[in-house]
């Protein structure tokens, strides 16, 4: 018999056939064959590359031993049974692991095979890794909750600021209405302390949860850490030692106060973290010139004059591999939910805004340093040496303020505490009216206004406004808490023309004699002024 044509035949398929296993194995997407044991029957080549395996240590295993625990149960209990009923699956979610033990996150869809019976006999099915998806996902949710977080707290302090500003200033009225009495005395100014901390504690909230438009500032290093040290003790436990090694003579820096305050928090929180056992934290403080010798290595990095600040901890450390990636955003090696990973990104920002540097050395086992070099200031040598002996007096005045506030407490309180220190007060509630009354009177010598308000003007429009009334009107602005868009119209100055609610009598009245009598004013008696009295913004 002629079999030419069956040979022919038989050997198209057997072409057929290698060129399909060829294309099955060689396609750049991850493949797989199960039987009717849920045994491996083949792999492509990209599922190989992508796991890590030989195809002699997967081929005749079971497919769901290559799963995650709560994968391979999910898989048995309840996908694969469906699975074989319905004859289809698609975009199932698993956890596959490498070789390597790296767990891949795929999406899994399939088809079935029957036989004449009906029978299950095989399925076929397509893998996509989305593990790299699903990363960006969690980073964007993460991005996400800290944006409703900032926000969330952004308001809340702007009334909290608020409700403690009309507490403090009817404590310092009622002050001195019962001079002589040295029990109440000691009662309010026991009053007075709390909401100090309330303050101090809601402007640290704000300054961990926002991100701010700086408002660089001559700053002495050495007092700011030490101003720190409640709260990073209250912040780290009883199981974990401070040590602040704060070093003699170290010269000013240029950097902003608020900021340079959260950096350390932040890297304290870290180093508590890492000291799950308890431990020792050092914080140092070192006059640390950078040579050229110094910074060649370094992108980015001028040789310069810096105040080295170093935060060291005793805790587990981090692995070498790890070490290049802790500053990126997002990046953590906390575990989930346990971190947003941004800490560290945001230190390292700020600190490169300063126009600073950040080193961080590690090993495992031993704990963590991390060095922040800060610019010196170039005047501050001159001005070290008498800046602190100047004395910021709460002096008064006989001038007229026009104070614009629309909480009617808030402007009570402000009214009270400037006819205390001797001025005259003309009083509205929102911007319109405060531009009726600048334009009815003018013996208004300057304009206290509120920058968050209702009515369709805030205080930087109210000033802007005024000013077309009146162009060389002194501006002084006061807030809870506002926008860093609104900082960014460049009226508004934190170290300058801005008193953060709740303030004190005596902080608003240097803010006052300082707009009223810009010229006789030094910088020294702006950094007297209390920490408190500084803005945080976005």
């Amino acid at each position: 018999m002629d079999v030419t044509g069956r040979k022919q035949t038989e050997e198209k398929l057997r072409a057929s056939e290698k060129r399909y296993r060829s294309l099955y194995t060689k396609t750049p997407v991850m493949l797989h064959s199960v039987d009717s044991e849920g045994r491996l029957l083949s792999v492509s080549d990209f599922w190989l590359e992508k796991l890590g395996y030989s195809r002699n240590e997967v081929i005749g295993q079971k497919a769901t031993d290559f799963l995650t625990t709560d994968s391979a149960r999910r898989a048995v209990e309840k996908e694969m049974p469906e699975f074989v009923k319905d004859g289809t699956c698609k975009d199932v979610e698993y956890q596959i692991v490498a070789k390597s033990g790296e767990m891949r996150d795929i999406l899994l869809s399939a088809v079935a095979d029957y036989d004449e019976t009906g029978g299950f006999t095989r399925s076929m099915a397509v893998l996509t890794d989305v593990t790299e998806r699903k990363v960006v996902e969690r980073q964007l949710v993460q991005a996400q909750k800290m944006e409703m977080v900032g926000q969330l707290t952004g308001g809340l302090a702007h009334d909290f600021n608020n409700l403690l500003g009309v507490v403090m200033g009817n404590l310092q009225l009622l002050e001195r209405s019962v001079k002589g009495n040295d029990a109440a005395n000691r009662r309010i100014a026991a009053a007075l302390g709390a909401v100090d901390k309330g303050a101090e504690l809601n402007r640290r909230l704000l300054a961990f949860s926002r991100r701010q438009k700086l408002e660089t500032q001559t700053v002495d290093p050495n007092p700011l850490i030490e101003g720190l040290g409640d709260l990073l003790t209250r912040t780290l436990g009883e199981a974990i030692a401070l040590e602040c090694r704060l070093g003699e003579k170290i010269p000013y820096v240029v950097t902003d106060p608020s900021q340079l305050e959260s950096a350390v928090l932040n890297l304290a929180v870290n180093a508590r973290d890492a000291m799950a056992e308890g431990g020792k934290l050092t914080i140092e403080s070192v006059h640390k010139p950078l040579h050229e010798d110094d910074t060649a290595r370094e992108e980015g990095v001028a040789p310069g004059d810096y105040v080295m600040l170093s935060v060291a901890d005793s805790g587990s450390g981090i692995p070498a591999d790890k070490l290049d990636k802790v500053f990126e955003p997002f990046f953590t090696t906390k575990e989930v939910g346990k971190g947003s990973g941004l800490g560290l990104s945001m230190v390292y920002g700020f600190i490169k805004q300063s126009g600073g540097h950040v080193r961080i050395t590690s090993e495992v086992g031993c704990g963590t340093t991390i060095r922040l070099y800060l610019p010196v200031d170039t005047c501050s040598s001159c001005q070290s040496d008498t800046a602190q002996d100047i004395p910021a007096t709460a002096e008064g005045g006989r001038e007229t303020v026009l104070i614009v506030e629309d909480q009617v407490e808030l402007r009570e309180i402000a009214v009270g505490l400037l006819e205390d220190l001797g001025y005259s007060v003309r009083e509205a509630e929102n911007g319109r009216q405060a531009l009726e009354v600048l334009a009815a009177h003018d013996d208004i010598d300057l304009l206290f206004t509120d920058i968050v308000m209702p009515g369709g003007m805030d205080g930087t429009q109210v000033a802007a406004a005024a000013r077309e009334l009146r162009p060389d009107l002194p501006v002084l602005y006061a807030t809870g808490y506002a926008e860093a868009a609104v900082l960014r119209r460049g009226d508004v100055k934190a170290g300058e023309n801005l008193v953060t609610k709740p303030y004190r009598q005596e902080d608003l009245a240097i803010k006052l004699r300082q707009a009223l009598d810009p010229q006789t004013n030094t910088g020294a008696t702006q950094r007297s002024v209390k920490s408190d009295t500084l803005f945080v913004g976005e």
